[in-house]
């Protein structure tokens, strides 16, 4: 990807701002206006993700940086838990899991999700103005994913034919 991005300089700003204003910031909000003690949620270990690497334990107590503890009583569920309570319970979950057959959602077309142009053309069928609104937004950064994908697609086929001599062709 570096050769890619050293030879091919994205036409558009890329960042993962968009996380912190639509999600985290508004969360931060909710907390400062409500000042829970205890905050609950479904986060799973096994569903992985960055989360993983600073997240140990179900429970983290409330400190200094906050003034609220989190409980994740979900956290050591595996997915076949998850299966066998939904079973159980009778539960039915979204349409973009029981229709679609996504196997994770995000934010509608969000670029950092690998899978995210296979999903919005199965989106299509179901939702194509938020498929359009994606389009819109984040069309570039589509393109511009395929071009490095095709770049990583020669490259490999130029390793095959001539290890020695790779050579980037733009």
């Amino acid at each position: 990807m570096k050769e890619f991005l050293i030879y091919n300089k994205p036409p558009f700003k890329i960042s993962k701002t968009c996380c912190k204003y639509a999600k985290k910031d508004i969360s931060k909000q909710i907390i400062k206006e409500y000042k829970p003690d205890l905050l609950i949620n479904g986060m799973r270990q096994a569903e992985g993700g960055e989360r993983i690497g600073t997240i140990k334990s179900c429970f983290s107590e409330n400190t200094d940086k906050k003034e609220y503890a989190e409980y994740r009583p979900l956290w050591f569920w595996s997915d076949k838990d998850k299966l066998e309570y939904k079973e159980w319970r009778n539960l039915k979950y979204s349409d973009c899991y029981e229709v679609w057959g996504f196997t994770r959602t995000g934010c509608v077309g969000c670029p950092f999700n690998s899978k995210a142009e296979q999903e919005l053309a199965i989106a299509q069928e179901y939702e194509p103005q938020k498929v359009k609104a994606a389009y819109a937004v984040f069309g570039k950064s589509y393109e511009y994913k395929r071009q490095y994908i095709d770049f990583k697609e020669n490259m490999k086929q130029e390793a095959k034919h001539d290890p020695q001599q790779i050579q980037i062709n733009f």
